[in-house]
């Protein structure tokens, strides 16, 4: 929280780091991406090959965080 004035929407590459170094803070082995507040629409207009690959793996980013 608060790492990029573009929140969710900041560069891949200032994401991953972000979140590696909250992992490295936590001793954690993994962590969820929550982008459930997208909504389907975002989902589906967006993102539609990363929802798709998302659900061939039987995820559903828009109804459950993700690991």
């Amino acid at each position: 929280v608060g790492q990029h004035e573009l929140a969710e929407l900041a560069p891949r590459d200032i994401v991953a780091k972000g979140i590696m170094r909250r992992m490295r803070e936590l001793e954690a082995q993994h962590m969820y991406l929550d982008a459930r507040h997208f909504g389907a629409d975002m989902w589906e207009h967006r993102f539609p090959t990363i929802l798709a690959a998302c659900r061939a793996h039987g995820i559903d980013p828009v109804t459950e965080p993700t690991r």
